[in-house]
């Protein structure tokens, strides 16, 4: 059984990576035909954050290790404030930076108001980006699905997370990736947008983002599971 699930572990991150990275394409088609600009971009990675932290809810509740519902549900509570305050945060740096206005968004972000703030960047993007902007999102919740469903429920990694893992695993993805991210907006605004930049940032988005996928299951995998218990 080892054996046959060491051989396994690499096509199913290969896999999985090849969807994430059709999912993230679909921002450079629409900047390279479409003329999607540097806030289409940023907001719709905004958006990708919090499908980030609903999957990682889903984890949390089904966690093995924690055989308490209760306890379940009150982790899941707590991260999705803590979390919530995260994404509070960073939609308040990329409004200002971006000098980004949409009608009912005057005032700051807070975790009360997350999901209609949310339809409301929606509906902001849906009005300048079209119909590319409801297929970008539903290619980022395909591709996060995708890999919930293949590592966690069918891989097993629900049997081998820990809480203390569940509760800090968005971050340790998503902070590197928009901290670049922001950086690159920021010298975009600077030096001006152009789509090549654009590009650039969507490329660097990409690989990022497939290491820290890859290297996120490589540490739940079976394969590290069984060297630990060898040693």
């Amino acid at each position: 059984m080892a054996t046959q699930s060491l051989n396994s572990v690499p096509e199913v991150e290969k896999l999985t990576s090849v969807v994430l990275i059709i999912a993230n394409l679909i921002p450079l088609i629409g900047v390279l035909y479409y003329d999607w600009d540097l806030q289409n971009v940023m907001l719709l990675y905004w958006l990708e954050n919090l499908i980030v932290g609903a999957v990682n809810v889903v984890r949390i509740l089904f966690i093995a290790e924690d055989k308490h519902i209760f306890s379940r549900l009150f982790t899941s509570a707590f991260f999705t404030f803590h979390y919530g305050l995260f994404c509070v945060a960073h939609g308040t740096l990329l409004f200002e930076l971006l000098s980004i206005r949409i009608e009912g968004l005057d005032d700051m972000f807070s975790p009360i108001e997350m999901i209609q703030n949310a339809s409301s960047i929606f509906a902001f993007l849906q009005a300048s980006m079209g119909g590319t902007a409801s297929l970008a999102l539903l290619g980022m919740v395909i591709s996060h699905a995708f890999s919930l469903r293949t590592h966690y429920f069918k891989g097993g990694e629900m049997h081998r997370v820990k809480v203390s893992d569940a509760m800090k695993m968005p971050y340790q993805r998503i902070v590197v990736m928009h901290i670049g991210l922001i950086a690159g907006a920021f010298l975009i605004e600077e030096f001006g947008s152009t789509a090549l930049l654009l590009v650039a940032l969507i490329v660097a988005k990409i690989l990022t983002d497939v290491l820290f996928h890859r290297k996120e299951h490589q540490r739940f995998s079976m394969h590290d599971t069984d060297e630990e218990e060898m040693e």
